[in-house]
């Protein structure tokens, strides 16, 4: 039997980037670990749920990904939050039904991750004026023991805290962890 030396390096390039894949994936990332010491000190006082908002974004699903570490890890409920923000020009009980078949399907999504996960999660659509004050409301209703956030990207700076975030760490009735994504993770 003759071996192809062009069809041998392909092999042993496949066979490796499935290695690589599936190192990768079996993993954490370093912030992940690191969170999760922080958190594991007060592990006994964790009461409540853990609150995640959602968006359906790509660093939403990232967010879904650490939230659903931290649940297994301490043994908690996760509360997905998904806020559908009423423009001021609307009463603030308006209707708006994309943007709430949008929400119902995040979370149905979010849900459906975390059980398969072993996770116990519920999630919540809420109308709110300003995403952060949702996501407060939700934190104060459930007697939540932590907010997990994930920082958004922004061109210019390397993290950008928005204006929801600021309300959140200004008002939050819980501890909140504010996570920045790596920049592999981001690209």
């Amino acid at each position: 039997m003759i071996v192809n030396p062009i069809g041998l390096l392909i092999t042993i390039g496949f066979t490796s980037l499935v290695g690589y894949i599936l190192l990768w994936m079996l993993r954490p990332p370093i912030y992940v670990r690191v969170a999760l010491e922080t958190v594991t000190k007060g592990e006994e006082e964790m009461q409540g749920s853990i609150i995640v908002p959602i968006t359906g974004t790509a660093l939403s699903e990232r967010l879904l990904e650490i939230a659903i570490n931290f649940a297994q890890r301490l043994k908690v409920p996760l509360r997905f939050v998904y806020v559908m923000e009423i423009p001021l020009v609307l009463p603030p009980d308006a209707e708006v039904p994309r943007e709430r078949e949008k929400g119902e399907r995040v979370l149905l999504h979010a849900q459906v991750v975390a059980e398969r996960a072993g996770v116990f999660a519920k999630g919540k659509l809420i109308k709110a004026r300003l995403a952060g004050a949702g996501i407060i409301q939700a934190a104060k209703e459930d007697s939540a023991s932590l907010i997990l956030l994930l920082l958004s990207e922004h061109p210019e700076r390397e993290a950008f805290i928005g204006r929801s975030v600021q309300y959140i760490l200004r008002n939050a009735p819980c501890d909140v962890l504010l996570l920045r994504p790596s920049r592999e993770k981001a690209a």
